[in-house]
């Protein structure tokens, strides 16, 4: 995948914490889940002027945190994300994105303390 040497802890300082993960949330939902392959949907609420969501966050957490690659899809609104589902359990994503709060801070944790 990305195989970045720097430190995780030092990549993250620069992208999303977990309390700007959580209204992000709100934003994304899982439209299609296999290991290994993930489809996330913009929904209604970051489509408004006003939303404090941004794309271009989630996008580089996922490539720099979890060390995934991201394809995204500006016509359907979605983006897809390939990873390893060996070293990130397909749960962790379902708790992530569509988890209760207390699941996706554990999944956020277990994300980015992962080796």
């Amino acid at each position: 995948m990305l195989g970045d040497a720097a430190p995780k802890a030092d990549k993250l300082a620069t992208t999303i914490t977990a309390n700007d993960l959580m209204p992000l949330r709100e934003c994304l939902r899982i439209v299609h889940h296999v290991p290994g392959r993930l489809r996330v949907r913009l929904t209604r609420i970051a489509l408004r002027a006003n939303s404090d969501f941004s794309l271009a966050e989630f996008v580089r957490f996922v490539e720099v945190t979890c060390d995934a690659r991201v394809a995204i899809s500006a016509a359907a609104l979605s983006a897809v994300l390939e990873y390893d589902p060996e070293r990130l359990p397909p749960r962790l994503w379902d708790d992530l994105i569509d988890g209760p709060e207390a699941a996706a801070r554990s999944a956020f944790e277990t994300l980015t303390t992962a080796p």
